[in-house]
Order: C-alpha cells, then sequence, then structure tokens
C-alpha cells in the first residue's frame, strides 16, 4: 500500500483534530466541499491544521448552511519545514522586500545577507561573487559524518 494518497482531496481546518472528533464547517469551506468537490454524507477527505498532522475525515452531514465532519485516524504526523537558510546580495529596498516575500513563500527559515569576494581581472574591473546562494544548515552536518 502506498505512503500518501496524493490523489485525495485535502482541506485546511482552523480546529484542533483529533480522533473521534467532530467538526462543524459552514461558509466557505462548507460551499467548496459540498459545490466544488460534490461530496456527499460517507464521502472521505483529509484534513490537516498544520499542528496535529493529517486525518482521515467522513463528511457526516451536508445541510445547507453547513456540513459536519467526522474525524478518524491520522494518516501522517505533522513534519517539521525545511530548515532552509537563504543568503543574499544586499539590494534596493522594493526588491529586497520581493525577494524577502519569495524567500517566505519557499519556507526559508532565516535569510542573511551574503559575504563578497572581490576579484580583480586585467587590472581595473572588480566582480562581487556571492560565496554560496542557499545552504542547507542539515547538509552542512550531514557532510562531516
Amino acid at each position: 500500500m502506498a505512503r500518501y494518497d496524493f490523489n485525495a482531496q485535502r482541506l485546511f481546518v482552523e480546529a484542533a483534530l483529533a480522533e473521534g472528533a467532530t467538526l462543524a464547517l459552514g461558509g466557505e469551506q462548507a460551499n467548496y466541499l459540498r459545490n466544488v468537490l460534490r461530496l456527499g454524507p460517507g464521502d472521505a477527505i483529509l484534513l490537516f491544521n498544520g499542528r496535529d498532522g493529517e486525518w482521515r475525515a467522513e463528511l457526516a452531514e451536508a445541510g445547507r448552511r453547513g456540513v459536519t465532519l467526522q474525524v478518524g485516524a491520522r494518516t501522517r504526523a505533522q513534519e517539521g519545514g525545511p530548515d532552509i537558510v537563504y543568503l543574499f546580495a544586499p539590494l534596493k529596498r522594493a526588491r529586497l522586500d520581493y525577494m524577502v516575500q519569495k524567500a517566505t513563500e519557499m519556507g526559508v527559515a532565516r535569510l542573511s545577507p551574503a559575504w563578497f569576494i572581490f576579484l580583480s581581472l586585467l587590472g581595473s574591473i572588480a566582480f562581487a561573487l556571492p560565496i554560496v546562494l542557499l545552504w542547507r544548515r542539515r547538509d552542512r552536518h550531514t557532510i562531516g559524518s
């Protein structure tokens, strides 16, 4: 049997998840389950909240104003995010804001300005080369051992 079910639909919920819990959803999430995914009573979906892992749930009731989900077994535990340190060349403010936004979307744990090495070619042209642009802290620890 496969370790993960990548074909199953997933839904983010704010509530705490535990086996046997009952969740009442309304508004946009209920509309998504009923009208977009076209789920009915008895259909299964995967729930996650970013804290408790991923849980299989079954649609217990589907009314006009909301749906009720019955949480079943946990399918996988919550994993920590990647431990990525992003080294960057200092930029102008607008570009720096954009770079920080995109780095955060990638899941970067820490941002640090990079040190530069200045090389001189032909005595008059200077080039700055960043030492490292992307580095994973956990890879640093596994190289020597």
